[in-house]
């Protein structure tokens, strides 16, 4: 309401979505030859009771994000019980009796529409269940165990050649015909498991590295079906960041984003409710094009001037004002209005040293990898470690 965007609503008919969904969702049959059974004696996962520290962690990390059908949010939970007893206590119980409440399983669910698609077909709304926080704190419980049970036993999992986000898959090979190889392999694999991949939504890039440099027009396909293989200057989303060889930025979404920041600005909040949502939610919002660097840090600085007018106007300053009473800390009697060119640079340095960090070995010593060659590109010598640090 605020940006006068009119959200899409699902008109399609019950009757259609439930059936679609109930076989998207449904039981389906996998080859149970595909995982070996394994002859090592281990711990089950769920063999111990949780403990009040394990049930506490996962819920002063929750987010306090929308409620489900009983209304309640984790806000709610960490009010009436911010030691955990009475959580960790219900949560033993379904793991003794192996059961849960069947009002839990209940969701209030929202259909989202995809971009750019017939809004006509039910695949192309993606649902979004709001599901009770108490199942989800339990739900984040188990994956916890998971989690520490998949990191004890990485059987060799450094040795990859593939990212694989939920959904999304992305295959890495040193040649078309490794990577046609692969493709052919993760379809039948795939398909033994119930599980199919999409050609329309794939895309093929091929980039050789004699000269000229750039991106190949190779041939790949999926179970048959050509893919579309991306050019130079093409671009694909991959988890939300522009993919491709020489992408140039896509500043109509970068003038977007200034554009719904003087919207808010422009509306009939309060002053003092515009200055909270630009600092909660606009500045929020910008945070994943940072990170992905997306944008230079000029182009945020272009942010910054295109939307600071609207924001003293809002503050009934007059043009001339010192930025500093913006920007400066709350402190000190500012109002602590983030600037979006240093958020770049916060955000490109922390994603910088998680990467760095990173816990998978073949991630930090690829990102080793490239700070030193960077490095060696900028100082025209071998880095060291005081080079590196600078």
């Amino acid at each position: 309401m605020i940006t006068g965007d009119d959200g899409a609503r699902c008109n399609l008919e019950t009757e259609t979505l439930f059936n679609f969904f109930s076989g998207a969702w449904g039981p389906a049959s996998s080859d149970p030859s595909f995982y070996e059974e394994t002859q090592e004696t281990r711990t089950g996962v769920l063999d111990r009771d949780f403990s009040v520290a394990e049930v506490v962690k996962k819920l002063r990390n929750a987010d306090n994000s929308a409620a489900g059908p009983d209304r309640l949010t984790y806000h709610h939970w960490r009010t009436v019980d911010p030691a955990g007893k009475t959580l960790t206590k219900i949560f033993n119980l379904c793991l003794l009796f192996r059961r849960i409440p069947p009002s839990w399983k209940e969701t209030k669910t929202i259909l989202i529409p995809k971009k750019n698609v017939d809004l006509a077909l039910p695949a192309n709304w993606r649902p979004i269940a709001l599901s009770n926080t108490i199942y989800k704190l339990f739900t984040k419980c188990i994956t916890g165990r998971l989690t520490s049970w998949c990191e004890s036993t990485p059987e060799n999992s450094t040795q990859h050649t593939v990212l694989a986000f939920a959904d999304d898959l992305a295959l890495l090979a040193n040649s078309p015909q490794e990577l046609q190889t692969n493709l052919d392999r993760i379809y039948s694999d795939l398909a033994r498991i119930s599980l199919r991949v999409n050609p329309s939504k794939s895309v093929a890039l091929h980039i050789g590295g004699s000269v000229p440099v750039g991106a190949r027009e190779t041939s790949f396909s999926i179970g048959g079906t050509p893919l579309t293989v991306l050019t130079e200057f093409d671009r694909h989303r991959f988890l939300g960041k522009p993919v491709g060889f020489s992408v140039l930025p896509d500043y109509a979404s970068l003038e977007t984003m200034v554009l719904k920041g003087n919207k808010l600005i422009e509306s009939a909040l309060a002053p003092w409710q515009i200055m909270e949502a630009l600092k909660k939610f606009y500045f929020a919002s910008l945070q994943f094009a940072m990170r992905t660097a997306q944008f230079g840090k000029s182009d945020w600085n272009e942010v910054d001037r295109q939307i600071r007018p609207g924001i003293k106007s809002t503050l009934s300053l007059p043009e001339n004002a010192a930025n500093e009473f913006l920007y400066g800390s709350r402190s000190l009697g500012c109002w602590g209005v983030p600037i979006a060119a240093e958020e770049f640079d916060l955000n490109i340095i922390d994603t910088a040293f998680k990467l760095l960090t990173s816990p998978d070995e073949s991630v930090a010593a690829h990102a080793l990898e490239q700070l030193k060659d960077s490095a060696r590109h900028r100082f025209r010598e071998e880095p060291t470690d005081e080079i590196l640090s600078t």
